[in-house]
């Protein structure tokens, strides 16, 4: 039983060192990285909605498959339209996401810090 004292509290540190070492690689590594890729996956969601690239892409395709002069007329107008709102949509999105990730820095990157400069301030 004695013998088991020391090898139970050399598990614990072990184990609370890894643990910390563990939090602090999701903290500063994994999370950023994974609010990115949510913010990608936004973007290709968005993307699929207003479909910008493909509309780019058919600018100068008549709209619906008319090829009369009003559908040949109408569709890059209707397209352009399309695009300008897209773009500007996509950039209000990619503003946001910035933003969203700067808050998230300042908040989660900047907590441990933060949390560690008042124990030492508040400790002396």
């Amino acid at each position: 039983m004695i013998k088991a004292i020391p090898f139970f509290i050399k598990s614990i540190t072990l184990n609370i060192s890894a643990w910390s070492v563990e939090l602090l690689y999701f903290w500063l590594i994994k999370a950023p990285v994974n609010f990115w890729r949510i913010a990608l996956r936004m973007n290709l969601a968005f993307e699929s909605q207003w479909a910008t690239y493909i509309t780019f892409r058919n600018l100068f395709a008549p709209l619906y498959q008319d090829y009369s002069i009003i559908g040949r007329i109408i569709g890059p107008i209707f397209r352009i339209i399309r695009i300008f709102f897209g773009l500007i949509c996509h950039l209000i999105l990619f503003i946001t996401e910035i933003i969203a990730f700067a808050v998230f820095c300042l908040i989660f990157e900047a907590a441990p810090v933060w949390f560690i400069v008042n124990l030492f301030i508040w400790n002396q």
